[in-house]
């Protein structure tokens, strides 16, 4: 995919690495991407192994206090002479370690360093949450993405990966999303999102059994197949996005089940049949996107139930028609005068 609008970045040795894109990068994940790659690698490897008891603060008071803290002790305790070494500065160091190793391990590979020790420094973090881009790195072959994988604490709730146009082949792409369901704790595991990691197949079954997921974004893949009926039984789930696929089938009923989702993206994909009246269960729902697929019949009356719904789109489902249900009108966020229906046989009340 190409941006149109690539944000310039005049000075690229003022740059840091960032959770995600920042304001600099005008929300295209390729600009973090390029921002990053010029973030001085030096600097990268001293952060993954730096000591925190090493550390200094411009007031020597502060310092003392700091690692008074990180070591447990409160209160007139913070003012006792530091510990040289304690199993908190461990945790810390492995913790921080991890992190940042995680932050710049794309920096790493396309710098040539040698990755098995930033693989251990990831292993033993025990961090709960991690956002990695391969987006088109060459080096990113099937050999890295298996190294990376197994580096992966088991500790993650929170993991979000794309690698689009890397060097990763389709059958390894899809073995990591296997994989990594198998690797993260099922009762834990909160946030799964490997948009953009061309998968092929069909969506796991299993993801069924993940009790505690609140958001499962798996957008511009090649998946195919049906949505998976046991996805009902996330009942936390707050976000679902499916859209650029080539899934196929119906619209699961069971997906009311999900009375906490607010955002439900499935649009650009191959759905038939109608959609169901059951969604009007999902009162939270603020996004429906359901554009570019192959819906038909009416639009149900229950989805008026939906009062923050802020955005519907139907547009290019040939077989939509009847009237728009008067009931979208309690959709107070919702302008039905401005909802699209180009390329349906929906007719709007004026």
């Amino acid at each position: 995919q190409v941006w149109p609008r690539m944000p310039v970045i005049k000075d690229l040795q003022a740059v840091g690495i960032t959770y995600g894109a920042c304001e600099a990068d005008e929300g295209h994940p390729m600009a973090q991407d390029r921002r990053q790659a010029s973030f001085p690698i030096e600097l990268a490897k001293l952060a993954c192994s730096m000591l925190v008891q090493k550390g200094q603060a411009t007031i020597p008071q502060d310092r003392i206090h700091i690692l008074n803290f990180i070591a447990g002790r409160r209160g007139d305790e913070l003012t006792l002479p530091v510990r040289e070494s304690c199993i908190e500065y461990d945790d810390t160091n492995a913790r921080l370690h991890g992190s940042f190793t995680a932050a710049v391990w794309r920096l790493l590979l396309e710098n040539g360093e040698a990755m098995e020790d930033s693989g251990k420094r990831l292993a033993a973090s025990r961090l709960t949450k991690i956002y990695v881009s391969f987006r088109s790195c060459a080096l990113f072959d099937d050999a890295a993405a298996e190294h990376f994988l197994k580096s992966l604490p088991p500790t993650l709730e929170e993991v979000q990966i794309e690698s689009a146009n890397s060097s990763q082949t389709l059958a390894s792409s899809r073995e990591m999303l296997d994989r990594l369901m198998q690797r993260v704790n099922l009762s834990t595991f909160r946030f799964f999102s490997l948009s953009g990691c061309d998968l092929t197949g069909t969506i796991p079954l299993g993801l069924g059994s993940f009790t505690a997921l609140q958001y499962l974004r798996l957008t511009a893949n090649h998946l195919t197949g049906e949505i998976p009926k046991p996805l009902g039984q996330c009942t936390l789930l707050q976000s679902l996005r499916l859209g650029g696929n080539q899934l196929s089938g119906e619209i699961p009923e069971e997906l009311a089940q999900c009375t906490l989702l607010q955002d439900l993206r499935l649009g650009g994909n191959q759905l038939t049949g109608q959609i169901p009246e059951a969604l009007g269960q999902c009162t939270d729902l603020q996004i429906l996107l359901l554009q570019d697929n192959q819906l038909s019949g009416k639009i149900p009356e229950a989805l008026g139930q939906c009062a923050k719904l802020e955005a519907l789109t139907l547009h290019n489902n040939q077989n939509l028609h009847g009237e728009l249900p008067q009931s979208l009108g309690q959709c107070t966020m919702l302008n039905v005068r401005d909802l699209c229906v180009a390329g349906t046989m929906l007719v709007r009340h004026d």
